[in-house]
């Protein structure tokens, strides 16, 4: 409680698959402080070319996609991260129990199995961010405002998967307050799922973008 972990630039972070990851708390704070040139990097224990052989097996294994659990997890706190790469988890960056906020800006999410899942985190931003999973690329539920997940303009999120669902963004109760816009272009690459969402300012969908609803909504 009330403590902040700072991952300086340049950092490599590893996980195995049963690895519980970083989790913050209520009250913690987590602070990665990539750059462009150093990133810090969150990859699987079978990773040779990043911080060499770190389960000392030569070249018998190779990472590959769900490799370890989420490397960060919310559970009440907040985390920034800027300029990270995070390759071959089952989830980078899992809501447990809700947070206070999440931001993440100039990273890369790719070789993994899920992007993002945001449950009950009121303050969310995400910009300039790559995804490239085999499976769902985003899912914000009870999200608070969902124009803080950028698709459109310089700022914007982009996904480059070779299936629909790895370009998804999925939203369940969520919102778009009286005082935002939420747009939405193609060249994101994403496809938005329509899972339930209160829209009070707007949503400006762009031509050629994918919009899937969901039973029921």
């Amino acid at each position: 409680d009330g403590v902040t972990l700072t991952v300086e630039e340049g950092a490599i972070i590893k996980g195995g698959f049963a690895s519980a990851g970083i989790q913050v708390d209520t009250g913690g704070s987590l602070q990665v402080n990539g750059t462009s040139t150093s990133p810090v990097n969150f990859t699987s224990y079978k990773d040779d070319l990043l911080g060499g052989d770190s389960n000392g097996d030569s070249s018998a294994t190779s990472p590959a996609s769900g490799d370890y659990s989420a490397p960060v997890k919310l559970n009440g706190g907040t985390v920034a991260i800027a300029y990270a790469n995070f390759k071959y988890a089952s989830t980078a960056i899992y809501s447990i129990a809700g947070g206070n906020s999440l931001t993440l800006t100039d990273s890369s999410i790719s070789d993994g199995e899920v992007g993002i899942t945001i449950q009950a985190v009121p303050t969310v931003v995400l910009q300039r961010n790559h995804f490239n999973v085999s499976g769902l690329g985003v899912s914000a539920t009870y999200v608070d405002d969902l124009s803080g997940i950028v698709l459109a303009g310089s700022n914007k999120n982009t996904f480059s998967s070779s299936n629909q669902v790895g370009n998804q963004v999925r939203f369940f109760n969520s919102a778009v307050p009286a005082s935002a816009t939420w747009t939405v272009d193609s060249s994101s690459g994403a496809v938005l799922y329509d899972g339930g969402a209160a829209i009070a300012g707007a949503l400006d969908v762009g031509s050629g973008v994918t919009l899937i609803q969901a039973d029921g909504y």
